[in-house]
């Protein structure tokens, strides 16, 4: 409903309410919602890749953070400590030493 009314006034290509209803879908276990709506958003910025990396994270999806985080990475955003405390966090997890140090030292 809420995402209905965002479409009707107009407010789902601002990046702040964008960002903010995919972490409302992270947050209620509607993870592929959350997703979904993210690689429908034209323009991505830095805080809006660490919305949908930190998504992972909390939802579990601890495989996915690390994927985003080079996705990232190719499409030539730069890092910021968030995206890198989630990613290597969700390596930990995963118990993947190798890709954590990858991240750290990027």
């Amino acid at each position: 409903m809420i995402r209905t009314c965002l479409i009707k006034i107009g407010l789902m290509m601002d990046i702040v309410v964008r960002s903010s209803l995919v972490g409302l879908y992270a947050k209620c276990n509607a993870f592929e919602k959350a997703i979904q709506l993210f690689s429908e958003m034209p323009m991505k910025d830095v805080a809006y890749w660490n919305i949908v990396v930190s998504c992972c994270y909390q939802s579990g999806n601890f495989k996915e953070a690390p994927q985003y985080f080079s996705i990232m990475r190719r499409f030539g955003f730069e890092l910021d400590s968030v995206t890198i405390t989630t990613s290597i966090s969700s390596c930990v997890r995963l118990l993947d030493l190798s890709r954590g140090m990858e991240i750290h030292e990027e």
